[in-house]
């Protein structure tokens, strides 16, 4: 398994491989990963909704990397010719690093990838870097823990109406000096 930096030139000069691939890595060719994001989704309905989700966020995240005022990179995590995780990281200027989104495709969990693209993407950082966990998620809660997140008193007051983010821990990570090696 081969862990990669992915910033803006890379994006570009790989734009197929993250078309086909970047959306299947959150799992939308799953029902039930699919069923969250779409509850109408049916066996009948599956590949043509994956395809349509998985353009969507291809799509968003190429609107990031040739729009965004920010800092964005992806760590990923790729093997046997598809992406297996990967984890997103943004800055606004000024601001600390945000850890937007971890996933690994279902049939490559357990194999600790979400912490090898962590690590990695941590590793490129300079400074604190901050993420949500949902409540219920312990599995990824105790992952960030184990890489010295910790939970903080602070929540992000930018986000306070997001129903999502309502149901989640805001963690802290300070500059990530012990990754260096």
């Amino acid at each position: 398994m081969e862990i990669k930096i992915i910033k803006k030139k890379e994006f570009f000069e790989n734009l197929e491989f993250f078309k086909s691939n970047l959306g299947l890595a959150y799992n939308y060719d799953n029902l039930e990963c699919l069923k969250e994001y779409d509850a109408t989704v049916t066996n009948e309905t599956l590949q043509e909704k994956c395809n349509e989700v998985c353009e969507k966020v291809f799509n968003g995240f190429k609107k990031c990397f040739e729009e965004a005022d920010y800092d964005i990179f992806l760590a990923i995590a790729c093997g046997e010719g598809c992406i297996c995780s990967v984890a997103s990281f943004e800055r606004e200027a000024g601001e600390d690093w945000y850890i937007d989104a971890v996933t690994t495709r279902i049939g490559y969990r357990g194999r600790g990838l979400a912490t090898k693209v962590l690590c990695a993407g941590l590793k490129e950082l300079k400074s604190r870097c901050t993420l949500h966990v949902n409540k219920n998620n312990t599995i990824a809660f105790n992952l960030y823990k184990k890489l010295g997140f910790v939970v903080s008193q602070d929540t992000n007051p930018k986000n306070a109406e997001n129903q999502y983010l309502k149901n989640s821990f805001f963690m802290v990570k300070e500059y990530a000096k012990d990754l260096e090696k």
